[in-house]
């Protein structure tokens, strides 16, 4: 490949992942379709470009383009957990579950083994996956009661959720907040703070962890 194209390719990846972190899925689709016809063997595209089809709902695609991936460099964390998503949402059951099998024993930390762990359970069985599948739309609907302020309510349904879905670690986040900001339950705040931790980190959890230190050396309670 010569310097022009190099350019020309850095330049689109760097549209590509702005648009990504955007949420402009259908751009990213489309710079990431010309990093490929420029380099088609460039590592890395075909598996992001499988991701944005994902978040769009295309998951014949996302399938497709994450394979294409695995075949060229093997089994990472992030190519099994990828497809095993992807089977999740099209609603294969058995792919799933190998897949998360196979990203858990490509993880490198315990807290994606523990989430993978998780999901291994919730694809054991038609009724435990059904459940599962089942929780989106309960959580989706707590989600909105959260954003309405109606917390009481948006508690209630995340609670029904987990039970579906225990690996929902935003799910287990939110509940905890309810009882840290709106109860002022800290012992529940934690342990709902530690149960998303244990399968989770991301940085609205983080700070939520650090703001209950606070408030219980504040209150001493």
């Amino acid at each position: 490949m010569n310097i022009i194209d190099k350019l020309i390719v850095h330049t689109y990846e760097r549209v590509a992942f702005k648009s990504y972190t955007l949420s402009k899925f259908a751009k990213a689709d489309r710079f990431f379709r010309k990093i490929l016809a420029i380099e088609p063997d460039r590592t890395g595209t075909c598996y992001n470009l499988g991701m944005v089809n994902y978040a769009m709902g295309n998951f014949e695609e996302a399938e497709k383009y994450v394979g294409r991936e695995r075949a060229r460099i093997g089994d990472t964390y992030e190519i099994c957990r990828g497809l095993a998503d992807i089977y999740w949402h099209k609603k294969d059951r058995e792919s799933a579950h190998r897949f998360f099998k196979l990203a858990k024993n490509c993880a490198m930390n315990d807290k994606d083994k523990n989430l993978m762990t998780k999901k291994m359970g919730l694809c054991a069985s038609d009724k435990s996956f059904v459940d599962a599948l089942s929780a989106a739309k309960i959580l989706e609907e707590a989600d909105y009661l959260m954003s309405e302020k109606q917390y009481e309510k948006a508690e209630a349904k995340y609670m029904e959720g987990i039970e579906k879905d225990p690996s929902n670690f935003f799910a287990l986040n939110n509940i905890g907040v309810i009882a840290m900001n709106i109860r002022m339950n800290y012992d529940i705040a934690e342990k709902y703070f530690g149960l998303a931790s244990e399968i989770s980190s991301f940085k609205l959890l983080e700070d939520n962890i650090r703001s209950l230190k606070k408030l219980r050396e504040k209150t001493g309670r």
